[in-house]
């Protein structure tokens, strides 16, 4: 199975639990199916030899053979429970590293909470899916044996009429095969799509108070849902529909077997007890065919999740080389030119960006300053022209490593992957000195963040003011000492005292780096040795 042969590679990471898991559910099968068996033979031994002998002998047997099963299940639960979320974070995991590997381009226009609602759920589902398939699948399988070679004994007619009614049972799922996947399609669709309201409702509640728009918001949600109501009921009365069907067989047949199995015990062809067993044995199998049956129902659904899955993984991830480098000396970029809906960005733009130089960045908004950045450092990758970094090809280079120990960027709003000030100022380098920490938390004025005994602070980020995220995201990339340093509008939230600061820190590292400022600020780009208006190409020196 496709399905299956997708997910070993995240279950095998988990070879031991999984076969656990088998282990211990085979055990607890065979002890159900005994528990079976014996109440026939104690049902026909009480009848036959009346005997208090037999009471005691089989209520220690079925006492014993309960207590395993129980066991078993507790077990089984446990372990299923550990493998199934180890499971799926191996295979989310592997999802977002795929999807954080795309092209930039690919998010434009993407909704990021529908998409990683998607990816969870559907990761979720297909994990729990195969697991549990392949471990019913394999009991089941195995109990339809055994159940059948009991029927084959006690009376093989009854297994004749069963073989005629499963073909039936085909039919039902060929019938409904198509319109099960195709409405449970868009019904989970249309439940990532309610989901992403339900968050843009909390998310952007500022935007809503200060417009006003709780009623244009709430008639937008209000329709999301009747779309989800109606696409839920819709796949609801087919997988009803296709369970009904199931039922209504399986319902004949029990007739059939009760009107057959009264004139064989009246006749003396058949024991009570063994009509006891054969029916609680038919049942069983009609379960296991019942499974099957809906196994057909959730392939059609998890087959939506798998499907969806693959239709990211198969995008193509971004180019990087496999090429580094030591030191940025250079950056060239040769007749470069970039467009966005049809629209030209840069046009056959030339420049040399050289280490020991500050380059002031200024246009108007749309101009492209961002779009410049975003193509030295790789980012943006469709694209005409070249872009050299010591006179090798920017897609030779392994940019993922360059850009995490070589390039330093301070964007207008600060954005941290860690919790505490401690541990985003040491993202980089786990062994940065606490001298160099305390030397910059002296310039920046925010010492107090610092205790008697020199030890930096845990305290919370999302706890800090827009000035002292400004200027932790400062010190974490001054810290990391990079070749290629950008500022994206900088002084935006700094007070004057920090801004001195921060231009003198610029003309220490300048000797061994290329610094790129974007700012409107003119007070503080005149530290600039070349301004670059991308409004006119023109360079100033």
């Amino acid at each position: 199975m496709e399905i299956l042969k997708f997910c070993y590679k995240y279950l095998k990471v988990n070879l031991f639990l999984f076969l656990s898991l088998i282990f211990i559910n085979i055990l607890g099968s065979c002890a159900n199916i005994y528990i079976t068996y014996i109440t026939g033979e104690y049902i026909d031994l009480l009848v036959l030899l009346n005997s208090k002998t037999i009471v005691f002998k089989f209520g220690i047997i079925f006492f014993v053979s309960t207590l395993i099963s129980i066991f078993c299940s507790y077990i089984s639960n446990m372990i299923l429970c550990r493998l199934q979320n180890k499971s799926s974070y191996n295979l989310q995991d592997s999802m977002f590293e795929h999807i954080k590997n795309l092209p930039i381009e690919y998010f434009d226009n993407k909704d990021t909470i529908y998409l990683t609602d998607r990816v969870v759920k559907d990761c979720n589902e297909v994990i729990s899916f195969t697991i549990n398939s392949f471990l019913n699948v394999l009991i089941n399988i195995l109990s339809l044996l055994i159940y059948t070679i009991f029927l084959i004994s006690v009376d093989y007619k009854v297994l004749i009429f069963l073989i005629i009614i499963i073909p039936i049972y085909c039919l039902a799922y060929y019938l409904f095969k198509k319109p099960l996947y195709n409405n449970n399609y868009k019904y989970k669709e249309n439940q990532n799509k309610l989901y992403t309201k339900s968050y843009n409702q909390i998310k952007n509640i500022n935007f809503i108070k200060s417009h006003s728009l709780f009623n244009i918001v709430r008639e937008d949600f209000r329709n999301t849902f009747n779309e989800t109501l109606l696409s839920a009921i819709s796949n609801m009365r087919t997988y009803s529909s296709f369970l009904s069907l199931g039922s209504l067989i399986k319902t004949f047949l029990n007739v059939s077997l009760f009107f057959y199995s009264g004139i064989s015990i009246i006749n003396k062809h058949m024991t009570v007890g063994n009509f006891i067993v054969l029916n609680r044995y038919l049942s069983k199998i009609m379960g296991s065919v019942q499974y099957f049956l809906n196994f057909t129902t959730t392939y059609q659904n998890t087959k939506v999740s798998y499907m969806r899955i693959k239709e990211i993984l198969n995008i193509d991830i971004e180019v990087n080389g496999s090429k580094h480098i030591n030191q940025i000396e250079n950056i060239s970029l040769i007749d470069v030119k970039f467009s966005y809906d049809s629209k030209n960005i840069l046009n056959k733009f030339n420049y040399i960006f050289e280490k020991g130089n500050v380059y002031g960045v200024v246009g108007p908004n749309g101009t492209g300053k961002s779009t410049l950045i975003n193509l030295i450092i790789g980012i943006l990758q469709d694209y005409e022209g070249k872009i050299l970094y010591n006179s090798e090809n920017i897609k030779n280079l392994n940019m993922y490593n360059i850009r995490y120990n070589k390039i330093g960027i301070v964007d207008q709003k600060p954005i941290f992957i860690k919790d505490t000030i401690i541990e985003n100022l040491t993202s980089y380098n786990k062994d940065i000195s606490k001298k160099n920490i305390i030397k910059y938390f002296d310039e920046y004025n925010i010492n107090y963040f610092i205790n008697n005994d020199n030890m930096i602070s845990d305290k919370k980020i999302e706890l800090l003011s827009g000035g002292e995220m400004q200027k932790i995201s400062l010190i974490r990339e001054l810290l990391k000492e990079a070749s290629l340093f950008i500022l994206d509008e900088p002084t935006t939230y700094l007070d004057s005292n920090s801004v001195k600061e921060l231009k003198k820190d610029i003309k220490s590292i300048k000797e061994n780096s290329i610094v790129i400022i974007i700012s409107h600020d003119n007070m503080f780009l005149d530290i600039s040795d070349k301004i670059i208006d991308l409004s006119s190409y023109v360079k100033i020196n």
